[in-house]
């Protein structure tokens, strides 16, 4: 998650990736796409507490209601946002909406499954177009995220759970191995065992969570 922003605000966001509770986004997984999102939206702004002012009363409303339902109340405290000269369409409020319907298309599968097929049947591009989210994450913004998060995440990923098809990734991501490179890894492995039961892990609430959140090694692509 710390991806959807500027450099200023990354720490904010890698915080907010750690308070969502993924285990109800989970059991809402079957539900209509709207309903997903209905349930993923408020949740994150409530946590990230930049819901004021952002939004109209009626539909303020209407969020602050469904984000007193999640079972978490953990919350980031507003001081720890830079927002000082940004501009409306870089507000980590606005590419929090986003996110939260990238989520909310991935609620079935999972992000990993998501990634997965995306780079297996469309390259990098189809990776690119799944986060990829207008007017909050546009094209360059989701270029950036899957440059620094997704084909990472996807190599490691491969690589620890011997993925043949996701070993193939490091023909677009040059590994840099260094110390980045062994955290992601380390954290990779982390959440593999700190998923306590097949479904979760297989449904990708454990890697929504280190998708969103771990700092990558950088790479770069040859094409989009």
């Amino acid at each position: 998650m710390e991806a959807l922003g500027f450099r200023i605000n990354q720490t904010p966001l890698r915080l907010l990736a750690n308070l969502p509770p993924y285990m109800t986004f989970h059991r809402h997984r079957n539900e209509p796409y709207e309903t997903r999102v209905a349930v993923i939206e408020p949740s994150l702004m409530s946590a990230s507490v930049l819901l004021p002012g952002l939004m109209s009363s009626p539909r303020k409303s209407q969020q602050e209601r469904l984000a007193r339902k999640s079972r978490r109340s953990r919350k980031l405290r507003f001081e720890e946002w830079t927002l000082f000269r940004v501009r409306p369409n870089n507000h980590p409020a606005q590419r929090i909406f986003g996110f939260a319907r990238v989520l909310a298309r991935s609620t079935v599968v999972g992000l990993t499954a998501v990634f997965k097929k995306a780079i297996l049947q469309q390259n990098v591009s189809g990776v690119i177009e799944a986060l990829e989210e207008r007017p909050s994450i546009d094209r360059i913004r989701a270029q950036e995220m899957t440059v620094n998060v997704a084909l990472s995440y996807l190599h490691s990923f491969g690589v620890i759970n011997e993925d043949l098809q996701l070993g193939l990734v490091s023909q677009w991501v040059p590994v840099v191995e260094g110390l980045a490179a062994i955290r992601v890894r380390s954290e990779v492995r982390r959440e593999y065992w700190r998923a306590d039961r097949p479904a979760i892990h297989q449904n990708g609430e454990a890697t929504a969570r280190l998708v969103a959140s771990s700092e990558t090694f950088r790479g770069t692509y040859r094409e989009f």
